[in-house]
């Protein structure tokens, strides 16, 4: 969709210059004429190109306006696909070590692909890491129980999308509490 403020008639013109109105101009070829404030391309094969809309008579061209440029570059985004390669959700024990993948967040962690065939990310992706009070640590931590929202976000030419991830730090279980368990199960 195209849309623009409407121009006033700037004089009254011989009957035979036509109706005031928009010429649609697509690579300096006019592809339309209308008297409205929007114009929509429908089922374009090729959509892409420098579109000018100017205006003036339909039938003379002797007063149109300069015309207001655009240029469209238009993906059609069903093309594109995209996924987390690490896990969505993992837990670990304070103290642990992290998974590299949850050390330090990165675009390796997408895996995007552009009408099947993978995309080299070397940019186009950020993160944010939250704790549970809201907190935006830059690393994740296994201190002390936690949970954090790890929040990817994809951009590549027109196409956006974001993914979460949450990492959960919970306590060590206690070590007496397992060996009076396994006594227990022991015991006849």
């Amino acid at each position: 969709n195209m849309s623009w403020s409407p121009v006033g008639q700037p004089f009254t013109p011989d009957p035979a210059y036509g109706v005031f109105g928009y010429k649609i101009i697509k690579n300096n070829v006019q592809i339309d004429f209308t008297t409205n404030t929007i114009y929509t391309i429908n089922n374009a094969t090729d959509p892409n190109g420098t579109y000018a809309v100017i205006a003036g008579f339909a039938n003379n061209g002797t007063n149109d306006s300069p015309g207001a440029i655009k240029e469209l570059n238009y993906v059609d985004n069903s093309m594109f696909d995209s996924q987390l390669v690490v896990p969505s959700s993992k837990t670990y024990h304070v103290g642990d070590n992290l998974e590299p993948y949850d050390n330090t967040p990165s675009l390796n962690d997408i895996k995007l692909t552009e009408s099947g065939n993978v995309v080299n990310l070397t940019s186009g992706v950020s993160f944010t890491i939250t704790n549970s009070v809201g907190q935006t640590p830059n690393k994740i931590s296994t201190a002390a129980p936690d949970t954090f929202t790890v929040t990817y976000k994809l951009t590549y030419k027109t196409y956006t999308k974001t993914f979460t991830r949450t990492v959960t730090v919970v306590e060590k279980p206690n070590q007496n509490e397992n060996q009076n368990e396994k006594e227990e199960n022991t015991n006849p």
